[in-house]
């Protein structure tokens, strides 16, 4: 359709901080989509503070991501996103975890640099919800495999 705008999120350079809910009992067949579409918008995003975002239904499954700003068209950045899969698996990411740029940071404090509070809260958060969410609307059952987990950490 030639009068749509459309806008392609992504991560730019690749998310630095991941979050798995992987259950280790497989359903017999793939949640239908339409579920997963209705249940998305209660996950977490791995950020230590902040609310909402805005949901779709994409070739995994159902994802709920925050661009963190407008974009009209073209390529975007993409900061935060939690992804539901048929299988039941949740997967957060971001790219937010690991501080590569200066901005109003004093000139002494090395960079990168991982926000240990902003890491734990992050986690902690995102955990919590996407847990709840898996056990309650996607039929997880425990135990469940849970990986944390950050990337690109070189120097920080």
């Amino acid at each position: 359709m030639p009068d749509v705008d459309l806008v392609s999120f992504a991560f730019a350079g690749g998310p630095d901080g991941y979050m798995r809910i992987i259950p280790m009992e497989r359903s017999d067949r793939p949640l239908a989509v339409s579920s997963l579409n209705a249940c998305v918008d209660q996950a977490e995003l791995i950020r230590a503070t902040g609310h909402g975002g805005l949901s779709t239904v994409n070739g995994y499954g159902a994802i709920f991501y925050d661009p963190a700003g407008s974009y009209s068209k073209g390529l975007a950045p993409l900061r935060w996103a939690t992804q539901l899969f048929q299988n039941g698996e949740v997967w957060s990411l971001t790219d937010t975890l690991i501080v590569r740029e200066r901005a109003w940071r004093p000139a002494n404090l090395p960079l990168p640099l991982i926000p240990v509070l902003t890491l734990e809260q992050g986690f902690y958060r995102a955990l919590h919800r996407n847990v709840s969410l898996a056990a309650g609307h996607l039929g997880l059952t425990f135990p469940c495999h849970v990986e944390l987990g950050l990337l690109s950490m070189r120097g920080a």
